[in-house]
């Protein structure tokens, strides 16, 4: 008993350790979902159900930002930004005149933008804060709105930022408080630095004035409600700095992970599948643990990354025509093989076997694997040179994660099976990688777009859980 106590403590910590950080933000309704679109680069689409954008190019000139700014979304509220984080950026008196002339707002109007993001990090000289005021103040007389963003909470190279700060925070014609809790953009978690003026400063915002911090991305925003809740400051939501590029084709199946622990998944948007994952090779564990999603088709999903989701030949052979149709009769509609070790060898064969049992069964049938192939099998090269080219086998997964957490996909491939391998799978095989966070989708179709390679994706399946939004 003991020692069937202390490998539960095992198991528990290594499932907790994918937990931890990877509950993803939804922002509540009414919320602002932004996201900054650069000039340079192939743009942005933003994070889900993003509804709105911000046009970033970094310049003072308000014309050339004008010129140069991404276009308008449709059906978003869209904001053209001025100024940014150096030179090119840099806040002058002659800026502020420019930006409150009524023949350029109406150029603004006439472009499709409804407001304007003031990025006011660098500033010459000593600039009243009473300047700025003005600018506020007849773009909103314009009928424009007007966000306010800095770096951290106040201008890293304005010399009188404190004095800023301690009009902007007030000022009633500043429809958006956007603090860049950043400093290159690529940080792996949201920076609450100060200098000069705390958080806590903002707590004098007009209720009129919405707080939307600037993010790396919508993934930090849980961590960053709950900085702002223990201030009493209430968010509105956010706005977006990393790109996400348009993929080339959009995916056809949009499945995620939904975790038997945990307070349940709703999925990226537009999601159509979910896998029930236990972690379970114990057959009986895992249809028990396993839930069928109230909103879309279902699979469940048998193995795991560890002992408990170890293959074994009786494993395999226990997912027999009765087994099967009581999976079927809990609403199931396929199973997800996850295949990552094995505690005895199994021949290609036997797995081949079930699938076709599985198909029988008029289920589909997922395979997914530790990268290319299942760190954990002796004859892992066997088993992905039958598993590739099996017509029965409707959807390929690999795994391009390690903990599930990396910021980007990892595309090694593994045990001597390449991803040229892929290559010869049958046109009715669905490529659907499991990545991280759906943001990484358009990497991977373009690292498996490249010509030596040439493999369709087909969707993704997200490992990290969509969970609702900590308020």
């Amino acid at each position: 008993l003991k020692l069937q106590f202390l490998y539960f403590i095992v198991f528990t910590a290594k499932m907790m350790s994918r937990i931890v950080l990877l509950s993803l933000a939804v922002a509540c309704k009414g919320e602002m979902i932004g996201f900054w679109d650069w000039d340079w680069g192939s743009g942005s689409v933003g994070p889900p159900s993003s509804n709105t954008k911000v046009g970033f190019t970094g310049l003072i000139d308000v014309n050339q930002a004008l010129s140069y700014s991404p276009k308008p979304a449709p059906g978003m509220n869209n904001l053209v930004s001025i100024g940014g984080g150096n030179a090119g950026g840099m806040w002058t008196p002659a800026a502020l005149q420019a930006v409150s002339n009524k023949t350029w707002h109406a150029a603004v109007h006439a472009a499709g933008f409804q407001g304007i993001a003031f990025d006011i990090e660098v500033c010459t000289g000593t600039i009243p804060p009473a300047d700025f005021s003005a600018a506020f103040a007849a773009l909103r007389a314009s009928n424009l709105t007007v966000m306010v963003t800095i770096s951290h909470t106040a201008p890293y190279d304005c010399t009188n930022k404190v004095d800023l700060m301690n009009a902007f925070i007030p000022d009633a014609n500043i429809n958006y408080m956007s603090p860049q809790l950043y400093s290159s953009g690529t940080e792996p978690k949201p920076s609450f630095a100060w200098k000069g003026v705390p958080f806590s400063a903002f707590q004098k915002m007009p209720p009129s004035m919405q707080m939307v911090p600037s993010i790396v991305d919508y993934t930090q925003y849980p961590a960053v409600q709950t900085f702002f809740k223990n201030l009493s400051i209430p968010l509105h939501g956010y706005v977006q700095w990393a790109q996400v590029a348009k993929v080339a084709a959009e995916p056809k199946t949009i499945g995620f992970w939904e975790w038997s622990w945990g307070t349940g998944d709703h999925g990226p948007a537009g999601a159509n599948l979910a896998l029930s994952f236990s972690g379970w090779v114990d057959l009986e564990k895992a249809l028990s643990q396993s839930t069928v999603h109230k909103a879309m088709p279902t699979m469940m999903s048998i193995g795991g990354g560890n002992a408990n989701g170890a293959w074994s030949n009786a494993a395999v052979q226990g997912i027999n025509a009765t087994y099967l149709a009581r999976v079927k009769a809990r609403g199931f509609v396929g199973v997800a093989f996850d295949i990552e070790e094995c505690s005895e060898e199994v021949a290609p064969e036997v797995f081949s076997s079930c699938f076709t049992r599985v198909k029988a069964a008029n289920m589909t049938v997922m395979v997914t694997t530790s990268h290319s192939a299942p760190y954990g099998c002796k004859n892992k090269r066997e088993l992905m040179h039958a598993f590739i080219p099996d017509s029965n086998v409707d959807y390929i997964s690999p795994q391009l994660y390690h903990t599930g957490t990396e910021p980007h996909p990892q595309f090694e491939h593994s045990e001597g099976v390449t991803w040229k391998d892929f290559k010869k799978m049958p046109a009715t095989t669905q490529f659907v990688p499991s990545i991280g966070q759906f943001a990484e989708y358009s990497d991977v179709v373009t690292y498996y777009s490249k010509p030596e390679l040439a493999i369709p994706c087909s969707g993704f399946v997200q490992w990290q859980q969509n969970t609702t939004s900590v308020l």
